[in-house]
This record gives structure tokens, sequence and C-alpha cells, in this order.
């Protein structure tokens, strides 16, 4: 990496090797292969007085390496106070940026180191930064008292765009959301509208997105996604339980005009079964439909969810429910070749011979696409 024997000397703290070395001529802004000068290793080390002794060497406090990191943003990325007091009584730039980095509180911020962010905000750090803040760092991380502290120094909850709660919700953070309704965030709050690609759309969306008929998921507005949205996406109940008890509306529609149940319905793992059944409890719509009519049902059978098809079902969930073409839940599973939920939907009492506008049926589906077992299992059900 192009380490100087004065980088080694700065990162161990030898404070009488690093006097020496610069005494017979070592640069004491040398750079390595990234960028970083010896006071960058220090900094990450943590030793206050090796960047005292750099600093007054002549040592550059705000020099940044190719990434646009400063010996700031190493010390406070990394907690060191003691050596953050140092930099900021030698002159470092508290808001120094560099190539998709924040600022030193930011660092601090994400990593949760409290007495950091604290001595930070003391030396005049700015909470309220352009952008995304240290509270949606701190939030996302799910670090509730880097949370608290940063809301006590004034940083602003009710962020454009995707909020705080957003991110504290989409990652389940029960204590980090706590915090952040109990210090006035919107729970309704929903992120902005635009035209955009695609590509800026959670997975879940595009997927949604792609049910629909004559839709260009390239020309789709994102945006819109209440913190349930994001919590139910993510398969997270308690968080789920947190914001709909703070007041969130559980069957509220984003852009697409989907519930938090629709997303809850996507996904594969225990956890999104279990946020369901959470969902279900605090008063969603089972029979929600997407614009194509689709039910949660219909999604979960479509992405095979056996847990969640389960839990659907049990929750008495419309087992016949038509979408705009006719198919029922029993129809897409013959169709995607999952005999488990074929077996879950027809134990259930699903009408085997429920037939399309175009007059199939479920064998006729299975039949098509080639799924024999699916096939086996819905003529010993009595198919016709």
């Amino acid at each position: 990496y192009g380490l100087t024997p004065l980088h080694y000397a700065a990162q161990r703290g030898h404070v009488e090797m690093v006097a020496a070395l610069i005494k017979a001529g070592a640069e004491v802004n040398a750079q390595h292969d990234l960028g970083g000068t010896p006071l960058h290793s220090a900094a990450m080390y943590g030793t206050a007085e090796m960047v005292t002794a750099l600093i007054k060497a002549g040592a550059e406090v705000n020099a940044q390496h190719d990434l646009g990191y400063t010996p700031l943003h190493y010390a406070a990325q990394r907690g060191h106070v003691e050596t953050v007091a140092a930099l900021i009584k030698a002159g470092a730039d508290l808001e120094a940026r560099g190539k998709n980095i924040g600022t030193p509180l930011h660092e601090a911020a994400q990593r949760g180191h409290v007495e950091t962010v604290a001595a930070l905000i003391k030396a005049g750090a700015e909470v309220n930064t352009r952008g995304k803040t240290p509270l949606h760092y701190a939030a996302q991380r799910g670090n509730a008292e880097t949370v608290a502290a940063l809301i006590k120094s004034g940083a602003e909850v009710n962020t454009r765009g995707k909020t705080p709660l957003h991110y504290a919700a989409e990652y389940g953070h029960v204590e980090t959301v706590a915090a952040l309704v109990n210090a006035g965030a919107d729970v309704e709050v929903r992120t902005e509208s635009d035209r955009s690609s695609g590509l800026g759309l959670p997975t879940a969306a595009l997927f949604l997105a792609s049910l629909e008929k004559d839709v260009d998921v390239r020309r789709l507005k994102t945006g819109n996604w209440t913190p349930l949205h994001y919590a139910a996406q993510s398969g997270h109940a308690e968080t789920v339980t947190a914001l709909v008890k703070a007041g969130a509306e559980v069957n509220a529609r984003c852009h697409l005009g989907l519930v938090p149940l629709h997303y809850a319905a996507i996904e594969d793992y225990a956890a999104a079964a279990v946020a369901v059944v959470a969902l279900i409890d605090a008063g969603a719509d089972m029979e929600a439909r997407t614009g194509g009519g689709w039910t949660p049902l219909h999604i979960a059978v479509k992405n095979r969810n056996a847990e969640t098809v389960t839990a659907l079902v049990r929750a008495g969930a419309n087992i016949d429910a038509l979408d705009e073409d006719g198919n029922t839940p029993l129809h897409v599973a013959a169709r995607y070749g999952d005999s488990w939920t074929l077996e879950v939907l027809i134990e259930a009492g699903a009408e085997v011979n429920a037939r399309l506008k175009n007059d199939a049926t479920p064998l006729h589906l299975a039949a098509r696409y080639g799924t024999t077992v699916v096939a086996a299992v819905l003529i010993e059900a009595g198919a016709e």
C-alpha cells in the first residue's frame, strides 16, 4: 500500500521514533497508495499524543486521501474522542466531505459513538446537513442512544424524502422507531414521488408493478411509501406493531396503489409470515387488490411463500378470490408449479375447477406449463 516508515510509526504511536524519522528528513505529509498521510494513520489508531506531535511537525490537519477522508473522519469513525478533540483544536474541518461520504459527524453517528457525536456537535458540527443527515445514518443502524443525542441537539426528524423513520422501520429497529416517534416523527410521512427510472424502486415494488398490465417499470413514479410499507416489506413484525400502535394507517396505499400487506406477502422467509400476521391483527385488508386484481394471497402463492400462504388462509383470506382475468390463487399455484401451496389451498376448500374468463381451469394451466406433479394433485382432488 506504499506505507512509509513514518506511517508505521504513527500507527503504533511511537512518538520518539516519529520525531527521529522527521529529524532524519522523513516527509511528514507523505502519502501511501490511497493518499493517506501519517496523520490519517495516527487518527485511525487513536493516538492523540501522536496526532499532536505530527501536527506540530507540520502535518496537514485537513489532508484528504483519494476517497475524501480526512484524519477527523477516521478518528470520528473509530470513536476516538481524545483524538477528535486534538484534531478539532488544531483546526480540523468539521464539515469536510469526500466522494460519496458524509461529514465526520455522519461517521460517528453511523457507528453509534455517542461521546464522539457529542464532542463534534459541541465543537459546532452541523446536525442538519444537506441530503442524508447524521440522524438518517444513526436510524438506519439502529443506534437509539445516538438518535436521542442527535434529536436533543436539534436534529430534524421529519426531513424531506426518505426520513429517518423510514430507515428505522425498514431495518426493524424498534427502539429507534420509538425514539423517533416520541420526538414527533410523522408515522404517515411518505417518500417523495418523482418521475424516475424503475431502478430506483425497491425490488418488491418492481415485482408488484410487473403484475400490472401495460406498466413500463422504467417510467414508474418512485416514492410515496410510508414507514409501514418499509417495515412490512422487510418482515419486521415488532416494528409493524409499533408503527400501528403509534397511529400508522395499516391500509395506506403507495403510488402503485398497494398496501403494506401486499409488500409483506412477497417475501419468502419466516419473519415475513410473522409480519403478515401482525398486519392482519392490526386490521390489514386481506382482500386489498392490486390494479390487476391480485390479493395478498395471489402474491404469496406466486412467490411460493408457504408460510405466508398458510398464515393468510388461516386468517380467513378468500381462497377463491378472482383477479381481473378470473385467476384464483389456485390458478396461480398451478401455473407456477408449486404443489405444496396447491395442497394448502385445496385442503382449505379452494375450487379446483374454477375457470378463467377463457374457461381455463387450474388443470389446463398445469398441462400448459408442464407441471406434472401439480396436475396429479389436481386430478386426485377432483379436477375435471
